[in-house]
């Protein structure tokens, strides 16, 4: 921003040089994905429930929703390089008209950002706080709430939700949501978001037909069987992760938990003779689902699988379910029925 520093600064250089840092920075703030969803069913003249974005339109009606309990300001803006609608909020608290004190900058937790894809029907990308460390009736939760609001229309009412995906960079949480304009196309599914593939090719004609060759100072060490068998994991990593999955992409998850309720064989029962069960064994015929939960943690925790397949460290790639190659494309939720949900 070029200006004379000593004449001071509006609120909107302010927003210029906070998308600046943002943009310089990416891992500076965490993002979170939402989802809109449609509270009822869209009248009988409506051909599609999708939800619209108009960022001067969506502005003018959360201000009217926020206006009694803060004086925002906004920022509209498109990402350089997504295809994304960004929107800074900046709340002040109430102010008369005009101000008795010359107006300061809120915390930053009364700083957020908004973004709304444009390829993909109803997920918005926020900075809010997460839902369970606030109250119902805190501002971040009546904030999330109007943005459903704003985003209503006239018979079709929108609800939100979170969408069980967080990040430290908006690329990430983009690339994940299919807000980089590919549809959300994950793990294995990404050969059709690569280019050269259409929806009318054969899955097993995209797959690579061979393995890039190894190193030269690795393939002296390895022996023929060992060679074959580190070519034949790195095929099946390809066709499980796709183009995706690969360390500095940019697309990298940190933290990622899931909750296993599945129900597994009960324990074998104890010899004859002793009367008293382990802890956590059930009787003979009861359903045996312990707790256990799957936390990976990383700089690119699907990259780091990834390549464990290719290792052959710890994972058998082709009999890796879809939530651990980030096909899913969430970084929470409960595995039942080997299907996240």
């Amino acid at each position: 921003v070029e200006h004379e520093w000593r004449d001071g600064l509006t609120l909107g250089m302010v927003a210029e040089l906070d998308l600046r840092y943002l943009l310089d920075h990416p891992s500076c703030r965490k993002w979170a994905s939402a989802q809109l969803y449609p509270l009822s069913n869209p009248p009988p003249t409506s051909a599609v429930s999708k939800t619209v974005f108009h960022p001067k339109i969506f502005a003018h009606t959360l201000s009217a929703l926020l206006r009694p309990l803060v004086s925002p300001h906004y920022y509209i803006t498109h990402h350089p390089s997504l295809p994304l609608h960004m929107l800074r909020v900046q709340l002040h608290p109430p102010t008369p008209s005009p101000p008795a004190t010359p107006l300061t900058l809120p915390q930053s937790k009364h700083i957020f950002w908004l973004a709304f894809p444009e390829s993909t029907d109803g997920y918005v990308f926020h900075t809010l706080p997460a839902s369970s460390a606030i109250s119902a009736t805190s501002l971040p939760e009546i904030i999330r709430e109007s943005i459903a609001i704003a985003v209503s229309r006239r018979g079709i009412r929108y609800g939100i939700r979170a969408a069980r995906m967080s990040a430290r960079t908006l690329e990430a949480v983009a690339y994940h949501r299919g807000g980089e304009g590919d549809g959300g196309m994950l793990g294995g599914w990404s050969i059709f978001s690569g280019g050269g593939a259409s929806v009318d090719d054969d899955v097993l004609d995209l797959l690579p037909t061979r393995a890039p060759p190894l190193p030269r100072e690795q393939r002296g060490e390895e022996g023929k069987a060992g060679d074959e068998q580190t070519r034949k994991r790195q095929k099946i990593a390809e066709a499980r992760f796709g183009i995706g999955a690969k360390e500095g992409d940019g697309t990298g998850l940190e933290s990622a938990v899931f909750a296993l309720v599945e129900q597994f064989p009960p324990p074998r029962s104890l010899p004859a003779g002793e009367h008293q069960q382990e802890e956590g064994m059930g009787e003979e015929g009861e359903e045996f689902r312990p707790k256990i939960m799957v936390r990976l943690e990383g700089s690119h925790i699907f990259a780091g699988v990834r390549s464990l397949v290719e290792q052959g460290v710890g994972f058998d790639g082709a009999r890796l379910p879809g939530w651990l190659t980030g096909e899913a494309g969430v970084t929470t939720g409960r595995v039942k029925g080997g299907r996240v949900k």
